[in-house]
């Protein structure tokens, strides 16, 4: 066992001091000389338009496509360990038949294909992944460990430990994680050892990255730690890698609005333990709850506790949720973002248009209760969240009680409103949510929240975290994110004082 862990420590090493690394994939015999007759004709360092001409009706044969996803779909390609071999090697050449071709040209193939055809090349998904982390090492570009495990996710490895281990060689920031791979150690403790180091040489945020609570339980993790070698089965969403990663510079993730919550806090968390203890900002409890993307047709949401639906019933509190309400679901492509009210002469402010947009898409035509086997999953989400509770009504009572005008249609269609700009919104898979505290009110929650969880603002973490507290003891188990109206750009967190602050121990 210890001669592996040195081999893995050393795996980089070897790849990197190799004049000229030679992949050899068996494909039947009749079937080489068709990948070698089309590898023959790119030339890697010429752009696709400069390429041989004959390549385009060459790709559209079906015997040419069929060889190609033979090739690119052999198990040589899901193996993690390869990973590092085409990333690191100097030179890497393909052994077809008895014919030596150069790596670079199945890349440039990869891309004339697509550029010529209008198509990749079918099965090529992960070939192209493999070539691809070669190519941004190669640029010098900085690869994280969350992004090569998320770009290695349908990889196949022997062990659990695997997953993480075969990649060392090409993780910058190896040492942020762990001092060296031991296959000894079981790898659930190595996820909470790797997460605990992360919170402390960079960032809490990576705890936005742990799973639901029965996925956690499974594999006796902590509801804060991220199932790491676990990766394949439960990948997290883009949304969240977004958030997790936000103070990192990595190339493949791009934010329009980095949230800071907490501002410029620091994380003074502790760990006893299993349980990860910090003091916190109580933001309120969860008393409303729409339905998500994802919800089927025997949903049990929108749900709503009895204290918000009386509540609601207060005109003034009714009017200012109603407002809220319209902010977060208007909220393009899931960004916290506040419009600037403007007074034109004789024309309503851009609030009053984003109201008839929100009555637009709420109102009965769209996601009807007629036909609804053919429904599209955003139809199905419009028709569900009409039930959603605004001023004691729902949004489609709310809805029928304004018009809608060729003008405000213009407006909207220059300001970027579109049932687009909504459906990238409802797709983030969180909930429309209440909370029981009249300051804040009205955002967005994690999908696996629930009635009477509570929201918290934790120093060193960028976005609120939803806590469900263990029956029967003062614990926490971590929910997930949420966006609340108001507090997401340390509105809240700069008003804080001791006096604010509880203590939350996350187990």
């Amino acid at each position: 066992m210890e001669e592996r862990n040195v081999q893995v420590l050393r795996m980089g090493g070897i790849y990197a001091g190799a004049r000229n690394t030679v992949v050899a994939i068996r494909l039947p015999d009749d079937d080489y000389s068709g990948i070698v007759n089309v590898l023959a004709k790119i030339q890697p360092d010429l752009g696709f338009r400069n390429q041989d001409h004959a390549l385009a009706d060459l790709l559209e044969q079906p015997r040419i496509k069929q060889v190609l996803k033979s090739y690119c779909q052999a198990d040589y390609w899901k193996r993690i360990w390869i990973v590092q071999e085409f990333a690191i090697g100097r030179r890497i050449d393909l052994l077809i038949g008895a014919t030596l071709i150069d790596a670079r040209k199945l890349e440039a193939l990869f891309e004339c294909a697509e550029r010529m055809t209008g198509k990749s090349i079918e099965g090529a998904e992960q070939a192209w992944k493999i070539l691809d982390i070669r190519r941004s090492r190669e640029e010098g570009q900085r690869t994280d460990l969350f992004e090569i495990l998320e770009m290695t996710q349908d990889s196949l490895c022997e062990r659990r430990h695997d997953r993480v281990f075969g990649l060392l060689g090409l993780i910058s920031d190896t040492l942020d994680f762990l001092s060296e791979p031991n296959y000894q150690i079981d790898p659930t403790y190595l996820a909470s050892s790797m997460t605990r180091s992360y919170i402390e040489r960079r960032s809490l945020d990576i705890i936005i990255l742990a799973q639901s609570i029965d996925v956690n339980r499974s594999m006796q993790l902590p509801t804060w730690c991220p199932p790491l070698f676990w990766y394949d089965q439960y990948p997290p969403s883009r949304h969240l890698l977004d958030r997790a990663l936000r103070h990192q510079e990595v190339r493949s993730y791009r934010w329009t609005h980095a949230w800071s919550t907490t501002g410029d806090s620091a994380s003074s968390c502790t760990f006893e333990g299993a349980a990860l203890v910090s003091p916190a900002r109580r933001i309120g409890r969860i008393t409303s709850l729409g339905s998500t993307w994802t919800d089927k047709d025997d949903t049990q949401y929108p749900c709503h506790d009895r204290r918000w639906a009386q509540m609601q019933r207060n005109p003034t509190r009714g009017s200012y949720v109603a407002d809220l309400m319209i902010d977060a679901i208007l909220d393009r492509d899931y960004e916290y973002k506040r419009y600037q009210k403007k007074s034109w002469p004789g024309k309503p402010v851009l609030e009053s248009y984003e109201k008839h947009y929100l009555v637009e898409v709420f109102r009965s035509k769209h996601g009807s209760n007629v036909a609804e086997d053919s429904q599209t999953p955003f139809q199905r989400w419009i028709r569900f969240n009409r039930k959603f509770s605004v001023c004691g009504k729902t949004l489609e009572d709310h809805a029928e009680r304004c018009r809608r005008t060729p003008l405000v249609f213009a407006v909207l269609s220059t300001k970027g409103f579109s049932y687009h700009s909504l459906k990238k919104m409802a797709r983030k898979d969180m909930r429309m949510m209440c909370l029981d505290d009249d300051q804040y009110g009205i955002g967005w929650a994690a999908k696996g929240a629930r009635l009477d969880d509570e929201v918290f603002l934790i120093p060193g973490c960028s976005v609120p975290l939803i806590l469900r507290r263990v029956e029967g003891t003062e614990n926490y188990n971590l929910i997930g994110d949420a966006i609340v109206i108001g507090v997401m750009e340390g509105e809240v967190w700069n008003a804080t004082r001791a006096a604010h602050l509880v203590q939350v121990r996350i187990v």
